[in-house]
This record gives structure tokens, sequence and C-alpha cells, in this order.
């Protein structure tokens, strides 16, 4: 689901801003869980 919608972005803008999404999304992600104590990874 969530790579068919960035396959859709790719399509539109092009691989530079689809690599600055996904670049995003990792330091959302990590951020969160840097935030819990890393809870989700034990």
């Amino acid at each position: 689901m969530l790579f068919d919608e960035l396959d859709d972005i790719a399509r539109h803008r092009g691989s530079h801003e689809l690599v600055s999404l996904v670049d995003n999304k990792n330091f959302a992600s990590m951020s969160l869980h840097r935030k819990s104590g890393f809870r989700a990874f034990s």
C-alpha cells in the first residue's frame, strides 16, 4: 500500500523528491522510536 503511494509520487514528481520523502519518513520514525525509548525494538 505504502509502496504504491511512493511509486505514484515518483512518477509525478521525480525520484529526487521520492528519496526526500522516504528520508523524512525514516527521520520521523526514528524520532518516534527515540521518544519511546526504543521500546519498538525490544
